[in-house]
């Protein structure tokens, strides 16, 4: 009789600690950006913690001679107040032939733009943000053979580059 009390003391403290446990995470906050203003440019928008809450303000199809190859997306991070580019392959992201994929990302003041090169395979792909509270934009580009590329611009709604 002894050991199933002490069997049931321990189930219950192991059930209270785990129920603990599960309401301080329920409870945590999401985790701060570590970048702020012109200090987030250059940086990863996942890594930084700015991609948190962050939405398309524009996309745009990526084509060659009327063919759409992907779509190019302004991104927006209302908690860091920065832009990138991010470009969502229509074929799924296979590179056999590791041809070229750009993004790039300008702000307008004072004027600013990133870009990221990628070669192997995956989609969707994103650059490094600029701080733009202002006028932003985003381009990509996807080579589609050896002498052909196609291209694609998103920029926000009122603005003018």
């Amino acid at each position: 009789m002894r050991h199933r009390l002490i069997r049931l003391g321990i189930s219950v403290t192991v059930l209270l600690g785990s129920i603990a446990t599960i309401s301080t995470l329920a409870i945590a906050p999401a985790s701060a950006a570590t970048c702020s203003g012109y200090g987030c440019d250059s940086q990863d928008p996942v890594a930084t913690g700015c991609s948190s809450g962050s939405y398309t303000v524009k996309s745009a199809p990526v084509a060659y001679n009327g063919v759409q190859y992907g779509t190019v997306e302004l991104r927006w991070s209302p908690t860091c107040q920065t832009n990138w580019s991010r470009l969502t392959i229509s074929a799924g992201g296979s590179n056999p032939q590791h041809y070229d994929r750009q993004v790039w990302v300008a702000r307008q003041n004072p004027d600013a733009q990133m870009g990221f090169d990628w070669t192997s395979d995956g989609s969707p792909i994103y650059g490094d943000m600029l701080y733009a509270p202002g006028c932003a934009k985003a381009w990509a580009t996807i080579q589609v053979g050896p002498n052909a590329i196609a291209s694609g611009t998103a920029m926000q709604p009122g603005c003018w580059f």
